[in-house]
């Protein structure tokens, strides 16, 4: 998985919160949203489902799933 064009970092900075914040809400560390926002990790699936809720987008369109050339990985 890569966030491409950082529509992670994107939602969040529209929203005017902080990685601390989003942190907080979806129940993970800050350095977790910092490695989800640069393609360094990537969250599991219960994660993936609290983030998309938060910024109201499919998880497909905040981790670009639909651009993975291997069914069912996620993250490269």
């Amino acid at each position: 998985m890569s966030i491409q064009d950082n529509t992670l970092r994107d939602c969040r900075e529209s929203l005017h919160l902080t990685q601390e914040e989003v942190a907080k809400a979806v129940h993970v560390t800050p350095k977790s949203i910092y490695r989800y926002e640069n393609g360094l990790g990537c969250p599991n699936l219960l994660t993936a489902l609290r983030i998309s809720n938060l910024f109201g987008k499919s998880v497909n369109e905040l981790f670009h799933l639909e651009d993975s050339d291997e069914p069912g990985v996620v993250c490269k």
